[in-house]
């Protein structure tokens, strides 16, 4: 090999999606209001702010939103891991070909 340091493209390109993704994740995150980020109910509660009756109510939407949200989670999930999926797939392929081409490059079965 000529370089014993050289970093491999698909390492290098696996690495920024994965980054990528991760960033992305992140925004998500942080653009998705959860419910117990608008109100404490254990806090509330302690402060006396919230009756039995409006903590129930509370746990019931709670309950609600999150059971609408979860298949939307999960398809969003799925959709994202078939593109990465297809992302790695073509980058392993542009690797693989240009390890072949440079092995073939740097001597092939002609050399010897």
């Amino acid at each position: 090999m000529s370089d014993e340091h050289e970093i491999n493209p698909l390492v290098q390109r696996v690495d920024a999606l994965l980054r990528s993704h991760h960033e992305q994740a992140l925004k998500a995150e942080l653009e998705i209001p959860v419910l117990t980020e608008a109100v404490e109910p254990e806090a509330a509660a302690s402060a006396g702010a919230i009756a039995p009756a409006t903590r129930e109510l509370l746990e019931a939407i709670e309950a609600a939103v999150l059971e609408r949200l979860w298949p939307e989670l999960d398809r969003i999930l799925e959709r994202q891991l078939q593109e990465l999926r297809a992302e790695l797939a073509a980058s392993f392929r542009q690797a693989v070909r240009q390890a072949i081409a440079r092995a073939a490059r740097e001597g092939g079965p002609e050399a010897s």
